[in-house]
């Protein structure tokens, strides 16, 4: 698999988290490449999904301290001003989530979502409506689905629209957290081909945290494999994964089952 990176979109140095005296995130460097997708890999509890809310100044929400560097494409956001990540947060740095529909708010239809979201971002409501439009076509959704309430939606359709949103928005950077492990394989294949398509299409650089290695190995252009908070290796997914150097890479690779393999 070949990226398009020609530089670095989104780029962390000596970030530290930590939750009171005890560092949850002791991460060197980590680079996203435009137009790349880098997979983010490790057991629960590695620090993979803080580390993604440090990159969208959310973190701190959670009690965690934040110290280091977050750059995207050269403007740091650790301690920017609040007023500055919200511009940011949506309209070039998207995020979704494991369960989409809970990131919904259960009051809204999904198109009223969508005005109300672009609207914050100064879109007015008739482009809002014809992005929402767009990006339902896009990723393959009916657009009779933006009358629908949250709880009307399937896993797969609230994720598709998870990612429209960004769509509409025209997010540059998609930080995919764990976005397929609660659908089936097939639906699963189906969110893998439209992030492989929005990055073909539209130059996206996409950030997909999972511990699925199988899955990485699928979508991902690289890959960085995090324990404890720290990188421990990094690379090309074909290398990383077919002849792993650290000990802990090693383990998660033989832990992946195995076509064939006896049980």
């Amino acid at each position: 698999m070949t990226g398009t990176t020609t530089g670095a979109k989104l780029s962390l140095h000596d970030l530290r988290i930590a939750f009171g005296p005890r560092r949850v995130v002791d991460l060197d460097h980590l680079e996203l490449g435009s137009g790349q997708i880098l997979g983010l890999a490790g057991e629960s509890g590695s620090g993979k999904s803080i580390t993604a809310l440090a990159m969208l100044g959310l973190a701190s929400t959670f009690g965690a301290k934040v110290e280091g560097s977050v750059r995207l494409d050269g403007e740091e956001l650790v301690g920017a001003p609040e007023s500055r990540l919200r511009e940011l947060r949506g309209s070039r740095v998207s995020m979704i989530f494991q369960s989409p529909v809970s990131s919904l708010d259960p009051l809204l239809e999904v198109g009223e979502l969508f005005e109300r979201t672009l609207r914050l971002h100064g879109v007015r409501k008739r482009e809002a409506s014809e992005r929402a439009s767009d990006a339902f076509r896009e990723v393959l959704l009916s657009t009779d689905l933006l009358r629908r309430y949250p709880h009307e939606l399937s896993g797969g359709q609230a994720q598709r629209i998870a990612i429209a949103m960004s769509l509409a928005l025209r997010s540059e950077v998609l930080l995919a957290d764990e976005p397929t492990s609660a659908l089936d394989v097939t639906v699963q294949a189906e969110i893998l081909d439209l992030l492989r398509r929005v990055r073909e299409e539209r130059g996206m650089s996409v950030l997909f945290i999972s511990h699925d290695l199988a899955v990485i190995a699928e979508l991902c252009d690289r890959v960085a494999v995090m324990q404890l908070g720290r990188i421990v290796e990094e690379g090309p997914t074909a290398r990383v994964l077919g002849e792993p150097e650290d000990d802990y890479t090693k383990r998660l690779v033989a832990a992946v089952p195995k076509i064939g393999a006896q049980v």
